[in-house]
């Protein structure tokens, strides 16, 4: 408990020394809080939409939904924390313990995201074979090491060198694992090239792993450009300290970040055709049910007081 108390005066202690302005508190509010209920609301219609429908619920996204519940969560949790903090001053120690859980969270969902494509790339077989329980078993190892991480760092005291490396470290097993994809991909179509006996099944789910795996690259590179300004910032605060200059760049950092937990659901739009049109009907069937519940209730109302005239 000593080690906890220490951590929040040391914190509240740096955070009271940089103080932003009146104006600067209403920006970045009004920034994150936007920010946060778009990271919320998109990747909720992307769970709902890859749940409903039985055609997008292939084991090649388990993984992204499993991504799109740790940004959501993300989000959903770090918008109150957020906006007190900017509104009031008030610090809260375990809302940073949250953020770290959930920004780490976000971060492995993203590795073992990639891992599960250099899986189904270069073992499609014992892919499409693997159960659904096995990976509810990965899926909650990934959940367990982010608290486990974030407990030793706030309780045990690790160094904050091996923080860095462990972000380094998981931001390289991605590179490295789409790395061998693209090369993998790139090897593929040249042999299937002059190969003309394969059925036309065969040669669509090819291409369909193709594309999806180029559209989770694209995905991934995004998320990279997202991470490494706050790696950089927070490799620096490490070794230097806080400075007025380096808090404002920090936040921009974090900003930047928290980017990442909106760009996956932006990407399937835009690359997955299955998918954009699933959401579309999500979006069109919610907004019908709603346009009839309002006019049947509107209808309702005014023969409730036709009749109500009619007996005076």
């Amino acid at each position: 408990m000593s080690n906890s108390s220490n951590t929040s005066t040391d914190v509240n202690a740096t955070i009271d020394t940089f103080v932003l302005t009146h104006t600067e508190i209403i920006i970045w509010s009004a920034i994150f809080s936007v920010l946060d209920f778009l990271i919320v609301v998109f990747n909720l219609a992307t769970i709902v939409t890859f749940i409903i429908n039985r055609h997008l619920r292939r084991r090649s996204v388990y993984c992204l939904i499993n991504l799109a519940v740790a940004d959501m969560l993300f989000g959903a949790l770090i918008m109150p924390s957020d906006v007190i903090f900017n509104l009031t001053d008030i610090y809260f120690v375990e809302g940073q313990y949250i953020y770290c859980i959930f920004m780490v969270s976000s971060l492995f969902s993203l590795v073992l995201v990639s891992l599960d494509r250099v899986y189904a790339t270069f073992f499609p077989f014992q892919h499409r074979t693997t159960r659904l329980k096995t990976y509810i078993a990965v899926f909650t190892i990934t959940w367990i090491l982010p608290f486990l991480f974030v407990l030793f760092y706030g309780y045990v005291k690790i160094k904050q060198d091996i923080v860095v490396i462990v972000l380094l470290l998981c931001l390289l097993i991605i590179c490295t694992s789409y790395s061998a994809i693209f090369i993998k991909v790139k090897i593929q179509a040249k042999r299937l090239q002059p190969n003309q006996q394969q059925t036309a099944a065969i040669q669509m789910r090819q291409k369909r792993e193709h594309h999806l795996a180029m559209t989770l690259f694209i995905a991934t590179v995004l998320s990279l450009i997202t991470w490494l300004p706050y790696v950089y910032i927070l490799n620096r605060i490490f070794l230097f300290g806080y400075n007025d200059n380096i808090y404002r760049i920090f936040q921009t950092a974090v900003l930047i970040q928290n980017l990442n937990s909106l760009i996956n659901p932006l990407i399937y739009v835009f690359r997955m055709r299955d998918f954009r049109k699933s959401l579309s009907r999500l979006i069109f069937s919610c907004s019908r049910d709603h346009h009839y519940l309002i006019v049947h209730h509107g209808n309702r109302d005014r023969i409730q007081v036709k009749r109500d005239e009619h007996e005076l």
